[in-house]
């Protein structure tokens, strides 16, 4: 359970209470040998996820959302192909303030995984770092924010979905940028009546 406490501007802070998540063990878990994405996140334990990561080898893309902040096994962070952090879990993994030093941040997160590391920054956008690659910055869309409660999750799950679906890393970031905007500018009552069509009719009158 969560209980997001948000402000005039649709900024929050959340109290959350784990709950059965955190007893989860990986054999909990049942990954379908079809699934081409798997999804993990620091609700569950990290022994869990570690064991998630084994199972499935490199039989599937593995997005490792690091909400909340904690300390990451090297070996899970080896197997990862996509990380995901905010501000604040950027700022714990990285040792250090993040604030005018994002693209810095970025490159050194990057490092840390075998894939790419994306740094969301809200308003700001996303920072997209690969090792390989360099970094790279994508603007957000500029929309009135309701609250922005579950942006992360909207994103997270959206760009899952995409790179699920084929797209492209580019295509699906944007795909998930897209989605995230749209979330935190509508209605709690009615954000869960957004659609994959929503989606992209916003990303066409962007």
């Amino acid at each position: 359970m969560s209980v997001a406490i948000v402000d005039s501007r649709g900024a929050y802070q959340a109290v959350v209470v784990s709950g059965v998540a955190a007893s989860l063990e990986a054999c909990d878990v049942a990954v379908p040998e079809s699934a081409g994405v798997i999804l993990l996140q620091n609700e569950i334990p990290a022994a869990a996820n570690l064991e998630i990561a084994r199972k499935i080898a490199e039989r599937a893309t593995l997005i490792l959302n690091a909400a909340p902040a904690r300390s990451l096994d090297p070996e899970l962070l080896d197997r990862v192909d996509l990380l995901i952090v905010n501000r604040v879990e950027a700022r714990h993994l990285a040792g250090a303030d993040i604030a005018g030093r994002e693209i810095a941040v970025a490159g050194r997160l990057a490092a840390l995984c075998r894939g790419r590391v994306i740094v969301t920054l809200g308003e700001g956008g996303l920072i997209i770092g690969c090792r390989h690659d360099g970094v790279r910055k994508f603007p957000a869309h500029a929309v009135t924010a309701v609250s922005t409660h579950g942006a992360g999750d909207a994103f997270v799950g959206a760009l899952a979905a995409g790179l699920a679906g084929g797209q492209a890393m580019d295509d699906a970031v944007r795909f998930a940028q897209a989605a995230a905007a749209l979330f935190v500018s509508t209605s709690v009552e009615d954000r869960a009546r957004l659609t994959r069509r929503d989606v992209l009719a916003f990303l066409s009158a962007s």
